[in-house]
């Protein structure tokens, strides 16, 4: 069994398998699985500093990690 977070709600359970990038959400009405890719966040830091492109996780998005919250 690969390991997942899962979450109980009023309306369901959600199960994240996140080394598969795959989200399970099963409710009254049925159950759906979405699957999502990966971002190299180190090639995407390298791509900026060589070409410009735009940083998948710039440095302001991570103001509460250098705010101490």
């Amino acid at each position: 069994m690969e390991p997942c977070v899962t979450l109980h709600g009023s309306e369901g359970t959600a199960v994240f398998h996140y080394t598969e990038d795959r989200v399970t959400v099963t409710t009254e009405a049925g159950e759906t699985t979405h699957t999502f890719g990966r971002e190299d966040l180190t090639e995407n830091l390298l791509q900026h500093l060589r070409k410009g492109t735009p940083l998948l996780s710039p440095p302001r998005s991570q103001q509460c990690l250098h705010a101490g919250c």
